[in-house]
Formats: C-alpha cells, structure tokens, sequence
C-alpha cells in the first residue's frame, strides 16, 4: 500500500502511520514544499530562546518511522486527482513535476495566517512565526540589542505560546488581543487565572482593542490602536488562520472552510484523509489541545461549562489545585483543574487544566474519561501513579472529583 502526505504537519505523520500499522508492505512518501518540516506551527516558540546554532533538535520530531517512509522536501504538490488516485508534484530547485499514485492520500497542509490590515503593516519588524524558516529569522532578529519592546497580536494559544517565550527571553512583552478575545475554548473564570498568572510572569494584556496602524521609518517603531500607542521593536501577529484545501475543493468543508472528516480522519472523498488545522471534526467533540505558555502550562479536552449551557446540557463545574508531586522532590508545582460535568447523571463532559510540570499530561485523563462516558465518581476511583520520586498522593484531578458536589 502507497501513502502520500501532503504537508509536513506532524498530525499528518502520525495519521498516515496509523492507516500503514498492520500493513507490512506500506510505503509512506511526504511531501514537502519548503526546505523544512515544519511540523506544525505550535511549539516552534520554545526553540526561540535555545542556544542551539543548528536546527537539529527542532527537526528530529519530523520524521517518519514507519518502514519504507520518506521525505521529500523542496517537492509542492500542485494538483490531486482524486478518480486517478494521483497527485502531481513539482520540483521547487528544477520546476520538473511528476505525477505519483497513491492507494491512500494524507491532506495536512495547515494553514496560512489572516491577512493583517492596518496602515504600515507591511513595514520590517512585524513577522508571522508559521514555519521553521520564520523561526530562523526571528530568532536572529532579536538577538539584535534593539529589540527590547515586543507586542504579539491576539489573544490565541498560539499568540500566547509567542508571548511567553519572549518573556523568557527577557523582553518587554504586550498582548493586544484585536478584539477577538483571549483563550477561545476556555470558561471565563479559567481565562482570568490564566492572564493573572500571566501578567505576573510579566506580560503586560490590552484586551479588546483594535489595532489601528503601524508608525516608523523602515522598522516598526510604534503599535498604534484605538484607546493608544505602545512602543514596539517586534510585532508578531497571530489573528487567526486560514485553512489551506484549494488542493481539494472537491471535498466537503464545514464554516471556516476546514475539511470535514470522520473519526478516523477521513474525507467525504474515498481513501482521502485530512489532519490539523486543514481538517475538522463536524459536529463532533471538540479537539483535546496544550500549550506551553512560558512556564505555565495550559490544556483544555472535551466542552467548556460555557459551551454546555449553551447546549442546554445542564453543566457544573468542580475547580481544585494541588500539587504536580510530592512536596519532597524539589521544584513541585501547583496544579489547578476544572472538571465539567452534567448535573443529571454527573457524567463528564470536559475539562480544563493550567500550573506547572506535566499539568497537560493530565488532560489526557480526562479526555479518556469524558469520551468512555464515566462520571465524576468513576474518575475519582482511577488509580492514579503514586510514589515518592514525583507523584503526589492525591493528583490534582482527584482533588477535583472530589470538589464537584
């Protein structure tokens, strides 16, 4: 069996692994039109501040580890023919192109950001952090000791992801969320722990206000808004996305335009699949997503208490801390979780979880929980890892179990 992926997203990878495990003859080819994987644009952040001169350590997640599986960078794939079960790719060195059969098709070619319209936003100093080549160039760029004062441009996880690894670095860091809001996706007293934990880490927040145009000479030197001014040596927006499928307009999308696929991950089109931020799941539940905000982690899996009201399902929601580990291994962390649940029944229907070390990891606990219909009381009786090398007695999300009355 031949498998091709476009786009080197790494949910794309992993998705055409799971369609060649069991099928000991499948061949996997990705295709790549950059020179870099990007695999993805979350978690490009954290190599902002590395020392690293190379870009050995952010391509090593890029690979295929199936057998037979191969990457071929610099190749675009400029049209699919869905009936011939072929695709055609060009050369980006020679402009040869070849068209390739495939038995199953991985579509994972992201999304490119929204365009940014205000006066002088095309001025030096404002960039877009989406691929390893922009990595590659910001990374430069503010190792120049004029670079002092950075704004990012919404109030995403990605824009957040952004802003905390400049603040590692030192940097005076603003988030101007445009209007669009801060943390989509999570409960509104969740959003404010958040930005709190935030704001003393040190980021400063201006919420709700619209970015107006950029001031400078060849540089941006000032962030121009509707209520003032910020000085700015860096701009970095993250207004949202745009999914890419013009590859594709035969295949069925939802609102935004994203793909629509099944559970596992397949098109309205036979043997064509799509993954990351090109697909969506329809009507189904919503994704399970992390992020690393400087030090703080963050991870939401499954309905806000918001969301299910709106649904009419009756929610409450149960909110405790504690800690990451035991009190005897240095650097234990708080870890706070809120847990959603239906009132009737106490099934669980979703949860959301920030603090320190592995806070994320235990999302996965959750989404486990939420997607095998087991109540509050079920989860409360999971036994959870314990010990004395760096388990507390009772994790956090028992705490929280044990909170939901």
């Amino acid at each position: 069996m031949k498998i091709i992926v476009v786009g080197s997203i790494s949910s794309g990878m992993t998705l055409a692994e799971r369609l060649a495990a069991g099928e000991g003859s499948a061949q996997i080819t990705l295709y790549e039109k950059a020179a870099y994987c990007s695999c993805g644009t979350r978690g490009l952040p954290h190599y902002l501040g590395l020392p690293a001169g190379d870009l050995s350590e952010i391509l090593a997640g890029c690979a295929l580890s199936a057998r037979g599986g191969r990457i071929r960078t610099g190749m675009e794939v400029t049209a699919v023919d869905p009936a011939a079960k072929t695709v055609t790719a060009r050369s980006a060195d020679t402009g040869e192109t070849a068209v390739e059969p495939y038995d199953k098709l991985v579509l994972a070619t992201g999304s490119r950001g929204a365009a940014l319209r205000a006066d002088g936003a095309g001025r030096m100093g404002i960039h877009t952090l989406r691929r390893v080549e922009d990595l590659m160039l910001l990374r430069e760029f503010v190792r120049t000791p004029y670079v002092r004062d950075i704004v990012v441009l919404g109030g995403s996880l990605e824009a957040l992801e952004v802003a905390g690894a400049f603040r590692k670095l030192g940097r005076n860091v603003r988030v101007i969320d445009c209007g669009q809001g801060l943390l989509p996706g999570f409960d509104s007293e969740v959003r404010s722990a958040i930005q709190r934990e935030l704001e003393e880490a040190g980021i400063a927040f201006h919420l709700g206000e619209q970015v107006t145009a950029f001031r400078g000479r060849t540089f941006v030197e000032t962030v121009v808004t509707d209520r003032s001014s910020y000085d700015c040596d860096l701009c970095v927006p993250c207004l949202g996305t745009v999914p890419n499928t013009e590859l594709l307009p035969q295949a069925k999308t939802d609102a935004d335009g994203r793909f629509v696929v099944d559970a596992d991950g397949q098109t309205s089109l036979t043997d064509v699949y799509a993954a990351g931020s090109c697909a969506s799941a329809g009507q189904g539940w919503p994704a399970t997503v992390s992020a690393k905000l400087g030090s703080l982690e963050v991870a939401r899996t499954g309905l806000t208490q918001e969301t299910a009201e709106q649904l009419g399902l009756y929610p409450a929601g149960a909110t405790a801390s504690g800690q990451d580990r035991t009190g005897l291994v240095p650097n234990a962390g708080s870890v706070t979780v809120k847990l959603v649940y239906a009132k009737e029944g106490r099934r669980l229907l979703g949860g959301q979880v920030w603090g320190g070390a592995d806070a994320a990891a235990r999302a996965n606990a959750i989404a486990v929980a939420v997607q095998a219909g087991m109540t509050v009381e079920e989860l409360a009786k999971v036994r959870f890892v314990t010990g004395p090398s760096g388990h507390a007695a009772w994790d956090p999300i028992q705490l929280s179990c044990a909170a939901a009355k």
